[in-house]
């Protein structure tokens, strides 16, 4: 794993051998396991007076070992929309595409690094807005060892055949002090929507992940 911005994923993850105050768990077929996921509920992410909700969300990754410092997994933010906004002399919510898959470090300790920037556009708008990478919070870069909440871990206990159970995770995230830009004009030259300096976005969410045939887990 290349260190820079990723720093602080980097200490924790050559640090995993050692006693851990938190630690993912999985079990399931011969390592590595598969995970998948899914939204629980909107995704909503916050820059301005931007809104964007985007009703579900795919998520894959996978478990080298266990136990682990740090959950590495790929999400895709799918039915976007923003608004309302004015097209054609109506207001309505419009279709937000977000291109790119964003690509989480989820540590234990409750810090996340979001190691893409995604682009997203509008339908109809000459307007674009960037999410930038970054940890939340900027603080934990520094001090990764701590606990923060920009993600709180939760079990999701499921009983998939009499007598059989699963345990699923699930994610609550709650991002604040994005980075993020925006161009292209029209939509963005709204006075009461153009970036501002020093400005930060938020997004709020739940996942829920699972290992294909077997079981993940935290210990806080």
């Amino acid at each position: 794993m290349a260190c820079g911005l990723a720093t602080a994923v980097c200490a924790l993850a050559f640090g995993a051998g050692t006693a851990a105050a938190a630690e993912f768990t999985a079990s399931g077929p011969p390592f590595p396991l598969k995970l998948k996921g899914h939204a629980l509920g909107p995704q909503e992410l916050r820059f301005n007076k931007i809104r964007i909700t985007c009703a579900k969300a795919g998520v894959k990754g996978a478990v080298p070992s266990s136990p682990l410092a740090s959950l590495e997994l790929e999400v895709s933010y799918k039915e976007c929309t923003t608004g309302p906004v004015s097209i054609w002399g109506k207001k309505g919510e419009v279709a937000m595409h977000l291109k790119e898959k964003q690509l989480y470090s989820y540590s234990a300790n409750g810090w996340v690094m979001a190691n893409e920037s995604i682009e997203m556009k509008a339908q109809y708008l000459k307007c674009f807005v960037e999410w930038d990478g970054g940890i939340y919070p900027p603080v934990a870069e520094e001090r990764p060892e701590r606990e923060y909440t920009a993600a709180k871990y939760s079990p999701n206990v499921v009983e998939i055949e009499p007598g059989v159970f699963r345990e699923k995770l699930v994610i609550s995230n709650e991002f604040k002090n994005i980075e993020w830009s925006e161009e292209g004009g029209g939509f963005c030259e709204d006075p009461e929507i153009t970036l501002l300096e020093g400005e930060t976005g938020k997004y709020t969410g739940q996942l829920e992940v699972e290992v294909v045939k077997g079981n993940i887990a935290f210990k806080g």
